[in-house]
This record gives structure tokens, C-alpha cells and sequence, in this order.
């Protein structure tokens, strides 16, 4: 399963640059998974060329390769029957495990298939409970500067407790974690460097970006526990993308041709074909329903203690919201102008 937690991760990172080549300062916000899982069952049907396409954007010809030292239920293992020679001759035969192996395209479906009900089954539902430990107090409004000589006011929330934080030097940007109050989910902020063009961090930070990358970058060598005084910002994402040029473009794009896709897994008619992706996503962070759960110190406005590190989002940033046991990315995102 681990192979197709990476797989997601790695469609994730390569949607977000075919969405954002074309404007590098608007707000993204995306679910992946729920993307992959669509994508999956439509792969599950399709056959040939439309397979292999399928599986080469969402990176789900890499599933098969996943080398694990724990025995992965979605992989068949067989015994074989071997009848000894000298030692243990006369003895009817000694059962012995093989190792495993993926026989056919369709025990592949069959692998995917596996992979997914295991992945899903172990993630929880996403309810309206669930809230982000960011802030419980909003201080008022404050300048968000977007790039050099543009500049937007927006409402930011301010918590000062013990967070999880680190710092990349390679792309000049810190690392936040902010854990939900339930504990199985965490919203990571990436944020650039403040510079007259904060676009350009945030492009050199996007250009970076890689799935290797974010599981360095968030592991415990990189990321501590400090006492950290946040500011960040209230905002509401809202957005709808239909995806069918944008997979093409990242390579598939025989589903979508009446003469060219194979879906015969899903039906024997010949003509059947994908029509339309569409995509609807939406996030709203504020001070209603946040609480400032396993934060510790008490809230004020004072922001420069030397005793405190600062985590000070009033420019663009990424996001991503991740399940925190097996570290699947549930949503991504780019907040750019308010």
C-alpha cells in the first residue's frame, strides 16, 4: 500500500504544475485522492494503450514494484509442493512459500483494486468536526503582500503554542505543521522566504517540489517541537476544474478519443469513451469552530519574544492537508491572493 500512498503524492505534485503553468499567482486547491480513486476505477476497465496511459500519469505502474519486508496481503503468495531428495526422502513433500508474484494484467486490476480498498478502509470519513488547531482569537487585519508593488489586505488569526516546525534550506522556506484536533490529520504549510517578490520564492519553491522531497522535509530529522508564535491568514477556497485537456496534456488521452479508448473492462460496446473530468473542491479556514488544541502558553498579542519562533504567513504559500498514520495527502494547495 505504501507504493500507492506514493503514487498519489506523485500524481498530486505533477497535477499542480500542468494547473499552474499557466498563471503563476492564482489560489489552487485540489484532493488528489479523490482524483486517483476516480481515475482507478476508470483504470480498472480500461485495457491496452488506455491502461498504460492511465497508469504511467498516476504513476500506477510503479505499484508492482514496491519492495517491502512485511508480508503484503495484496500480494498472492503460492506454496509450492517440492518433493526433497536425500535428506527428507520418503516423506510425501515439504511446503514451501514462493515468492510473490503479479501473474497478469488481471491480476494487476486486481492489485490496484486491493491497494485502494485497503488505503480507503483505513482513512476516516472527513466531518464537519474535524478543525484545524491554528487560532482562537482574530486580531484584526493585516497587509498580504503579493508581489512587488501589489499588496492586499486580509483578516489573520494568531496563536502563539508548541508546534511542529523546521526550516528547508535548499529552497529558503520553513515548514509548519498544524494538527486538527482529532490528531489523524495535519495541515503542512510551506512558506517562502518574505522577499519583494514573494512569486519567486514560491515558483523556486514549486520548481523543487517533489514527493522525496516532502517526506524529508517533514520528517522528525527536519521538523521539531518549538514554541512558535503563528499568523496566518482567514481565507476560503472555492474552485471547479475540468481536468480533460490537463490529463491529456500529462499523457492521457486515449479514454477521451470515441475512437481510440479502450474501456472493454467495463463494457464490450467499442465506442465507449470518457467525456468529461470535473473536478470541485473547497476549503474554509477562520477563527469559527478552530480551537487551540495541544497548544501550549498562553494567547497575546505580543509577537517578538525572543523565547519565541515566528511563523508569520502574510504572503503566498503551499498547503497540503495529510493523513498523519499513513501519510496520504488528502488535499493541495497554493493560497496566493486573498
Amino acid at each position: 500500500m505504501d507504493s500507492l500512498i506514493a503514487a498519489n503524492s506523485k500524481f498530486s505534485f505533477d497535477l499542480f504544475q500542468e494547473i499552474s503553468k499557466n498563471d503563476g499567482a492564482k489560489n489552487i486547491f485540489f484532493c488528489p485522492l479523490s482524483l486517483s480513486a476516480a481515475l482507478g476505477m476508470v483504470r480498472l476497465g480500461a485495457r491496452n494503450d488506455s491502461a498504460q496511459q492511465i497508469d504511467r500519469v498516476l504513476h500506477f505502474d510503479e505499484l508492482s514494484q514496491e519492495k517491502t519486508k512485511a508480508l503484503d496481503p495484496c500480494l498472492k503468495y503460492k506454496e509450492q509442493k517440492v518433493l526433497a531428495d536425500s535428506p527428507l526422502e520418503g516423506q510425501k513433500g515439504v511446503t514451501k512459500p514462493s515468492t510473490p508474484q503479479v501473474e497478469s494484467s488481471k491480476d494487476e486490476n486486481e492489485l490496484l483494486s486491493c491497494y485502494f480498498g485497503q488505503l480507503l478502509s483505513k482513512l476516516d470519513r472527513i466531518k464537519s468536526d474535524y478543525t484545524l488547531s491554528i487560532a482562537n482569537r482574530l486580531y484584526g487585519e493585516q497587509e498580504f503582500p503579493i508581489c512587488q508593488n501589489e499588496k492586499k489586505t486580509v483578516r489573520m488569526m494568531n496563536q502563539k503554542g508548541t508546534f511542529k516546525m523546521g526550516f528547508i534550506e535548499e529552497v529558503n522556506a520553513q515548514i509548519l505543521e498544524m494538527p486538527y484536533t482529532k490528531g489523524k490529520l495535519s495541515m503542512f504549510v510551506l512558506l517562502p522566504s518574505c522577499s519583494e517578490d514573494n512569486l519567486k520564492g514560491l515558483q523556486e519553491l514549486e520548481r523543487n517540489i517533489t514527493y522525496e522531497k516532502i517526506v524529508a522535509w517533514t520528517s522528525s530529522e527536519n521538523m521539531s517541537e518549538k514554541r512558535v508564535a503563528v499568523s496566518f491568514p482567514q481565507f476560503t477556497l472555492e474552485d471547479s476544474y475540468e481536468l480533460n485537456s490537463i490529463l491529456q496534456d500529462m499523457g492521457i488521452t486515449d479514454v477521451f478519443d470515441e475512437k481510440k479508448a479502450d474501456l472493454t473492462g467495463i463494457s464490450l460496446h467499442p465506442s465507449l469513451y470518457l467525456s468529461k473530468v470535473v473536478h470541485k473542491t473547497f476549503v474554509e479556514v477562520d477563527e469559527n469552530g478552530t480551537q487551540a488544541v495541544g497548544a501550549s502558553g498562553a494567547v497575546g498579542s505580543v509577537m517578538s519574544a525572543p523565547s519565541w519562533e515566528t511563523f508569520n504567513a502574510d504572503h503566498p504559500f503551499l498547503f497540503f492537508i495529510r493523513h498523519n498514520k499513513n501519510q496520504t495527502i488528502f488535499f493541495y494547495g497554493r493560497f496566493c491572493s486573498p
